[in-house]
């Protein structure tokens, strides 16, 4: 039951929240990273369109295009181009 109700309630905390804008007010190097596998419903976790705007929120973000991953499957087992974007990513902070 614990286990549920914290579900739930994460659940509602992030339904409620405006992640667009908690993005607009990113000043920081941001790599945006999208997973165009089905997952859920036969659908990628985010559409598209929902990383259009996620992009247009936040200008000079880079995008990887994880081609062969689920959502879940970005943390669990990570595709070799995804890691290599990310250590670009990182190493061009520098």
């Amino acid at each position: 039951r614990a286990l549920r109700a914290a579900f739930e309630e994460t659940w509602t905390s992030l339904v409620s929240s405006d992640s667009l804008a908690a993005l607009r007010e990113v000043r920081c190097p941001t790599l945006i990273v999208q997973a165009t596998r089905p997952w859920i419903d036969g659908r990628a976790y985010l559409s598209d369109a929902i990383v259009a705007t996620q992009r247009k929120a936040v200008p000079q973000a880079q995008l990887f295009v994880a081609r062969q991953s689920t959502h879940p499957k970005l943390i669990r087992d990570p595709e070799p181009a995804m890691v290599d974007a990310l250590r670009q990513f990182v190493v061009d902070l520098r």
